[in-house]
């Protein structure tokens, strides 16, 4: 009897898990994709419903730093290439040369909204190493230093959450970007959705990720102090540790939405990136100790 109940439990499960995921896969393959650099959001309803990812083939400007003013025309000028986002231009050809993760391009992409849209903005996290977004011919948001070389380049690797003018049809998206930190670039999703709704959900999640973090840090100096007062004991002090590289791992990883910023604003991303990546090689060792 109790096989019985176990396995309906697990079939019930599994059934709940396989509705979901159909249902969330019809939803997002009915979602407009950019093509040739525009992309038509007038058939959307964004003042409902969950934020719409910028997907599809952007306009890519390769190796140069092309002014936004230039695409105020009703034609954007020949592009080199198009790029699906999300995506990587690495193993492209463009010219003869086939391009590794490391280089400088301008995207570009159009969009086309209803006039009646709510108060929109763009949400994007993790997207290059640096880069410049562009509205209109307008400067809206800065992450880093733009270069052609890896000592030009300053790294700001964190969440954006840029406001569009509310009331406009058309919006030209340009996008000034450049990567000579990571092996591979890292042309993640930007989604637009209403800025309430993007703004409450990077509240939820540094809520949780701030929720993770100080449970973890509590256990970490609960079993430190119990290493302290029995320090023959060599457990309390090893997962001690280990909750301690979990919590600084929680705080500065990317999809945490870098919770340690709402503490540390200005924490160089540079130095993020290396935090999360030191805490996750020496949580094995630690945790093999403990």
């Amino acid at each position: 009897m109790r096989l019985t109940l176990q396995r309906a439990f697990v079939l019930a499960v599994l059934g709940i898990v396989l509705v979901v995921a159909l249902a969330f896969r019809a939803e997002k393959h009915d979602l407009p994709h950019a093509e040739n650099g525009t992309i038509d959001l007038r058939s959307i309803d964004l003042t409902q419903g969950p934020a719409v990812p910028l997907a599809g083939t952007w306009n890519l400007y390769w190796n140069r730093f092309v002014p936004a003013t230039e695409f105020l025309h009703a034609t954007p000028p020949p592009r080199d290439a198009t790029l699906t986002l999300p995506g990587s231009w690495t193993g492209m050809e463009i010219d003869g040369q086939r391009l590794t993760g490391y280089g400088a391009a301008t995207l570009y992409l159009r969009l086309l909204l209803d006039a009646s849209h709510p108060p929109l903005a763009l949400r994007l996290k993790g997207f290059f190493p640096a880069n410049r977004i562009w509205i209109n011919g307008q400067l809206v948001s800065e992450s880093g230093t733009l270069g052609y070389s890896a000592a030009d380049e300053r790294m700001e690797h964190g969440l954006q959450l840029v406001p569009l003018p509310q009331g406009a049809r058309r919006l030209d998206l340009v996008i000034q970007v450049s990567n000579f930190h990571l092996p591979k670039e890292s042309g993640r999703p930007i989604v637009i959705g209403r800025t309430s709704e993007l703004a409450a959900e990077h509240s939820r999640l540094v809520a949780l990720s701030m929720f993770s973090a100080g449970t973890l840090l509590l256990m970490g100096f609960y079993h430190l102090a119990l290493f302290l007062y029995r320090r023959k004991n060599l457990s309390p002090l090893w997962l001690g540790l280990y909750c301690l590289l979990w919590t600084a791992y929680v705080l500065s990883i990317e999809s945490s939405d870098e919770a340690i910023r709402l503490f540390w604003p200005e924490a160089p991303g540079e130095l993020l990136q290396r935090t999360w990546q030191l805490c996750l090689f020496a949580v094995t060792p630690v945790a093999y100790l403990f």
